[in-house]
């Protein structure tokens, strides 16, 4: 008996989940994870009860509807129109049911046997499991290799030489960064806080502490910046050298002007303007 029990949960467990996601994809809305792990909790531990269950046809039938509509209630209930979420979970259950038969049918040869007899060593769920535990992280893989490959394109490599040190890092591609210094007219390069700290000495920061910015080189100087609703200003400075690693052209050196931030800027070390690798 404990046997029987452990295929019951298991097969529950997994093909309610199965029949959900499915679901979900065909209505074309988000997976709630919740919603699946409840609903295949809940199916799971009524469908244990059912071999106890002695009743007329008619009640059964009624008590597998009633499952159906505790069980569209969770996984649709405020997320897909009820009614059509319904009717999809119940058309997905029909036609898993109806494969499972087929296989059944075509082990053990005979249709009474496939309603009434397992024709597995092994509970049913686990021919669904193990694809499932293959498909979402080869899924998940495969789209972080796609975002990668796209955002990939927007990163350049650069060096620069700031203070006597030469400093190497990633830059991103920022197609809104048009930043230009008011006075000399170059463009700006905003590096992060790590490049920023790489760069300066203590007795530069507490300059800097002191918003007294100006004074830790010569061409230093704060760059007004306005968004909307905000006013904010950026301490810039030149370096000696800047250049730019392109791909397949030849590298470039620029004149450009150092943004020193004090925030860490996504994966990148810096977000360079589309002025530094036309």
């Amino acid at each position: 008996m404990y046997v029987y029990i452990e295929f019951v949960i298991i097969d529950n467990l997994v093909i309610t989940a199965l029949l959900a996601l499915v679901s979900y994809r065909i209505l074309r809305v988000s997976v709630s994870k919740k919603r699946v792990a409840t609903a295949s909790v809940a199916g799971t531990a009524i469908a244990i009860f059912y071999p106890f269950i002695f009743a007329h046809i008619l009640l059964l039938l009624l008590l597998r509807i009633g499952v159906a509509v505790i069980l569209s209630l969770i996984l649709f209930y405020k997320k897909a129109p009820l009614l059509k979420g319904g009717i999809v979970f119940l058309l997905a259950t029909a036609t898993l049911a109806g494969l499972i038969f087929m296989l059944g049918f075509i082990v053990l040869g005979s249709a009474n046997a496939a309603l009434y007899s397992p024709f597995l060593e092994f509970p049913i769920g686990l021919l669904f499991l193990v694809p499932m535990l293959i498909y979402y992280p080869v899924k998940t893989l495969i789209r972080g290799v796609a975002r990668f490959r796209s955002v990939s394109e927007f990163y350049y490599y650069f060096e620069m030489s700031v203070f006597d040190k030469k400093i190497k890092g990633k830059g991103f591609l920022d197609s809104g960064n048009f930043l230009l210094d008011d006075k000399s007219g170059l463009p700006v390069v905003v590096i992060s806080s790590k490049l920023t700290l790489k760069i300066l000495s203590q007795e530069q920061l507490i300059l800097i502490a002191a918003e007294k910015g100006e004074q830790i080189e010569e061409n230093a100087r704060y760059l007004n910046i306005s968004t909307i609703g905000k006013n904010s200003k950026l301490l810039i400075i030149k370096p000696k050298k800047f250049k730019v690693y392109l791909d397949n052209r030849k590298n470039i050196y620029r004149d450009v002007m150092l943004g020193l931030s004090l925030s860490e800027i996504g994966q990148a070390d810096a977000l360079l303007s589309p002025l530094v690798v036309e």
